[in-house]
């Protein structure tokens, strides 16, 4: 697990071992954006926005720089394929680009007059998605076009995320709901309420089976995508801003990541199958 400290360092850290002590230290690596498929290198992104690096992430050697085709650095959001060939970045002021990693070269370039909170592109590189005010909007990126705008939030969307089969789409809202939709057609699914404040991140766990919700009402919910129904709920701090909200799944599903309102990150065993199904049994 990579977690960009605020001096500007990075720990690697081993969660093989049984106290997570083993860990790496990056010097001035900048941000983290994602391992290989093996976890042998790290691609960062440096401060200033404008240079990716590739690392290996055992001896900390770093082995390539990238220099991308742009002149902004006031990026707000960022998300990438995993197999880590597309980059999407955008800011809160309505600019987006996308670059090929391995050339840096820029592939689109949208600049509307959007107010960004969210952006994810699709695990197959076709897609892109993002929260504008209360809208979510499914482009792709060949063109790039827009194919559809779901709307049905009464606030601010501030994460959205494509299901691991590429499905569906989750958009999480300052209106305290959560709100699911057809990749195909923008058709809404569902929609999710339990949360009492802000849905500030969402994840889906990587076998599409369960998505964890994050909320300003410092809970996060669990989440049965056959039923749509909550089936979990774990107490969480929260203190800071809406884009500190950090929650994600480990590659293998077995641990729920997400920092608190301290200096770190609190880590959960994910729930199994097994108790996903039981958990559902025994609603009402």
């Amino acid at each position: 697990m990579a977690a960009a400290m605020r001096n500007g360092d990075m720990h690697i850290v081993d969660t093989t071992t049984a106290d997570w002590s083993a860990r790496t230290v990056l010097t001035n690596a900048g941000l983290p954006i994602t391992f290989s498929r093996d976890a042998s290198t790290l691609l960062t992104l440096e401060s200033e926005a404008r240079t990716l690096r590739r690392w290996n992430a055992a001896s900390k050697t770093l082995l390539s720089t990238t220099r991308l085709e742009t002149t902004n650095v006031t990026w707000g959001y960022s998300s990438i394929t995993p197999d880590g060939n597309l980059l999407a970045l955008a800011n809160n002021k309505g600019l987006i680009e996308i670059f090929e990693t391995r050339t840096g070269r820029r592939i689109v370039r949208l600049e509307r007059r959007w107010l960004i909170d969210s952006i994810e592109i699709s695990q197959d590189g076709k897609y892109f998605a993002i929260g504008t005010g209360n809208a979510g909007m499914l482009w792709e990126i060949s063109a790039p076009r827009l194919l559809w705008t779901g709307k049905g939030h009464r606030d601010r969307i501030f994460s959205i995320r494509f299901s691991p089969d590429q499905k569906m789409i989750a958009t999480g809202s300052w209106d305290t709901d959560e709100r699911l939709w057809d990749v195909a057609t923008g058709k809404e699914l569902a929609v999710l309420t339990g949360h009492k404040a802000a849905v500030l991140n969402c994840a889906f766990s990587p076998d599409g089976r369960t998505l964890a919700t994050k909320s300003d009402d410092h809970t996060i919910k669990f989440w049965n995508m056959a039923t749509f129904r909550e089936v979990a709920s774990i107490p969480v701090d929260y203190t800071g801003n809406v884009q500190g909200a950090f929650l994600a799944f480990s590659p293998d599903g077995q641990i729920l990541t997400a920092n608190d309102g301290g200096p770190g990150l609190r880590c959960w065993r994910a729930s199994t199958l097994a108790e996903i199904d039981a958990a559902e049994i025994k609603q009402p």
